[in-house]
């Protein structure tokens, strides 16, 4: 007994030795007291490891020099954060910092009070990071008057373009679709007229099951179909019964039976051959995100005009409603949704973080890189003429959708107009088309509708929502044209009695009482 006694008052002393002289700091090289695990996106570029690369590294030696806490990454793969993420969080696992697009999953978390409630320690440990969000982006993460999640500021609100083969119409002398008519006889000529000379792998207009890939395909072609114009509506209603919408399926279906879609597209989960028919020449037109064929990462545009010389995608915009307008959502001002598990017990220096990380300095650097590797120029000082990362050695590979400056959403140059200018700026060689799909993206767009509490229903619900969604889109879109109205019907019905009538119905409630209040 004695000698225990006499081994825990070395072990006491020497903790008190090693406090005072500074243990754990970055001086000595090892391992500091406090650790501070973040999330990050791994988008599968080649090459790059999203937890382990130049960024992440000067992440780790600046975090200890600045703020005396080390910092560690837990990469989550991009196609499957929603899934993977829910069972961190019910394993205990999840890293100290946790973000998702996903407001259903947000949801969830707050109804279960599985993540920390910031509301006292924003203010605390992060004042400037408060005060750059503002009162008004700070409302997107609060529920019942608490600040449950950082909403991430996103710099520019489009979403969503078409694109089409310029030089397949200029092969044709077509001129770029500007109705859903050319559209549609577009799509016939590249079928029928093969202007890349490819035979019958041509691919007039491509699409997967990729979940993403049908929202944006039916948030533009499919909206374009809906015929009301009901703020309650448009807020509310679950897009199946929305009026109207069956005959943007319809039009799919139709499209599907003459082959003027992706053959197989429903067998590509995760977009993968979507991405190779459309880099190697195959495909016509797309929907997409409006700068996303132009990005360094994954080189759509620079890749396939590689393998296809001279070929061009441009944006267009042929999808015109009812009343003559390009109707198509637009984002909220906030990104992504930023929590801390209720099991974190690094909530103060989660905080700290996400308040060092809007450090002009630091953000410059984690949004851009370095001058002569990542980029190769400034111009108005801005970095431009970023290298694809196939041209970069592996420990200079980057992923340019910032992830790792994850408290924006975008590129942040200190104005809207110098944001702009860096959004066309950042793609080389395909500024004029970017600047027209921003353009696109963000004509006659709807905003969604902030709800200001929880829609208990979508939190039960939406995940059945989502498996009976894509079976619906599926089976719609590649039945037999006359076996259409009978399977939208079954499937649409089958939904809503799943949990889409509740949802729809807590909405409404909702709705009405927000607006009795205003």
């Amino acid at each position: 007994m004695r000698a225990r006694v006499q081994f825990s008052a070395v072990c006491v002393c020497l903790l008190i030795v090693l406090a005072l002289s500074g243990c754990g700091s970055d001086r000595s090289g090892s391992r500091l007291e406090r650790v501070l695990s973040v999330e990050v996106f791994d988008r599968r570029v080649p090459g790059y490891v999203a937890d382990n690369n130049f960024m992440t590294a000067w992440i780790q030696e600046h975090a200890r020099a600045e703020l005396g806490f080390d910092v560690e990454f837990d990469a989550v793969p991009r196609g499957e954060e929603v899934e993977r993420l829910n069972l961190l969080m019910a394993s205990g696992e999840a890293p100290d910092l946790v973000y998702t697009y996903s407001y259903t999953l947000i949801q969830s978390y707050v109804r279960n009070r599985g993540i920390i409630d910031l509301t006292d320690l924003l203010p605390r440990y992060a004042p400037e990071l408060q005060a750059y969000l503002g009162e008004e982006l700070l409302e997107y993460g609060r529920w019942e008057d608490r600040q449950w999640a950082i909403p991430a500021k996103r710099i520019y609100t489009g979403s969503h373009a078409a694109f089409i083969r310029q030089d397949w119409l200029d092969a044709l002398g077509m001129d770029i679709p500007t109705t859903l008519e050319e559209f549609y006889d577009a799509m016939v000529a590249f079928r029928d007229l093969d202007p890349g000379g490819i035979g019958d792998a041509v691919i007039p207009f491509g699409i997967s099951l990729d979940l993403n890939n049908i929202d944006w395909t039916c948030r533009m072609l499919v909206q374009s179909f809906v015929t009301t114009t009901d703020p309650e509506d448009l807020a509310c209603m679950e897009r199946w019964n929305t009026p109207g919408y069956r005959d943007g399926i319809r039009f799919l279906n139709t499209m599907y039976n003459e082959r003027l879609l992706s053959p197989d597209f429903a067998l590509d989960k995760d977009g993968q051959q979507y991405l190779k028919d459309i880099v190697q020449g195959r495909v016509g037109s797309i929907i997409h995100n409006f700068d996303h064929p132009y990005r360094p990462t994954p080189g759509i545009a620079s890749e396939l005009a590689n393998n296809v010389p001279g070929a061009r995608l441009v944006p267009f915009d042929p999808f015109v409603n009812f009343e003559g307008r390009h109707a198509k959502p637009v984002y909220n001002p906030n990104g992504l949704f930023i929590v801390v598990p209720e099991f974190s017990e690094n909530a103060d220096i989660a905080m700290r973080y996400l308040n060092w990380m809007i450090d002009p300095d630091v953000l410059f650097f984690l949004q851009n890189g370095n001058l002569g590797e990542q980029y190769l120029s400034l111009r108005n000082g801005i970095p431009v003429e970023f290298v694809p990362n196939d041209q970069l050695p592996d420990e200079q590979k980057y992923n340019s959708t910032s992830d790792l400056s994850f408290v924006i959403n975008g590129r942040e140059f200190g104005s809207e107009e110098r944001n702009m200018e860096a959004l066309a700026f950042g793609y080389l060689g395909y500024e004029n088309e970017v600047r027209r799909a921003m353009e696109i993206a963000t004509t006659d767009g709807i905003a969604p509708f902030r709800f200001d509490r929880i829609i208990e229903s979508d939190t039960v619900y939406r995940s059945e929502l989502e498996i009976r969604a894509a079976e619906l889109f599926v089976k719609s879109v590649t039945c037999a044209p006359e076996d259409f109205d009978e399977i939208y019907d079954t499937l649409t019905a089958e939904y809503m009695a799943a949990g889409g009538a509740a949802v729809e119905a807590e909405k409404r409630a909702i709705y009405r009482e927000t607006m009795a209040g205003r």
